[in-house]
């Protein structure tokens, strides 16, 4: 799937999300049946929140230097957070997690103290969110109950029932 397409049966999904886009939550569960979309959606999103000059339907324009940097995968006002395991720039040759570790979610302090590069909001988007190990969890939880102002943070599962009650 292209940047700034959507599947037909996220047309209601999308035309919510846009509704939502002057008053952004902090933080947004993507849940359904695995093999629909989210992440797909999710980073549609991000990008038309980042996105300097967004179309009339939301999207992402695809030429501003902000949606230049998230092609790139560079833009300095995100994050993406997955386990080691499923990363494009796994080394082989490491055994490589498959959860989302603690040290993950610590390692966004940084992020989480600096402002927006240009302005408007810093996204952290979390997939699989149920591949956080408790301590993992926990650590988030902080985070989604205190985050510094312009800060989304976008969690997508296929599993809610795994994730504990209190990111729900």
């Amino acid at each position: 799937m292209k940047t700034n397409e959507i599947y037909p049966w996220q047309q209601n999904d999308w035309a919510r999300l846009m509704t939502l886009r002057e008053r952004v939550s902090q933080g947004l569960l993507f849940k359904g049946m695995k093999g629909i979309g989210k992440l797909e959606l999710a980073m549609n999103y991000a990008r038309a929140l980042l996105c300097q000059q967004p179309t009339a339907g939301g999207f992402a324009c695809g030429v501003c230097p902000s949606c230049h940097w998230m092609e790139q995968g560079s833009h300095p006002d995100f994050r993406f957070l997955q386990p080691e395991a499923d990363s494009e720039e796994a080394d082989a040759s490491k055994k490589l997690s498959r959860q989302i570790t603690v040290d993950q979610i610590r390692g966004l302090a940084d992020f989480l103290g600096m402002s927006a590069h240009q302005g408007g909001h810093r996204v952290v988007l979390i997939h699989p969110v149920e591949a956080m190990n408790s301590n993992a969890a926990n650590a988030l939880l902080k985070n989604l109950e205190e985050p510094p102002a312009g800060f989304i943070f976008i969690l997508v599962t296929h599993r809610p029932q795994q994730l504990l009650p209190t990111l729900l």
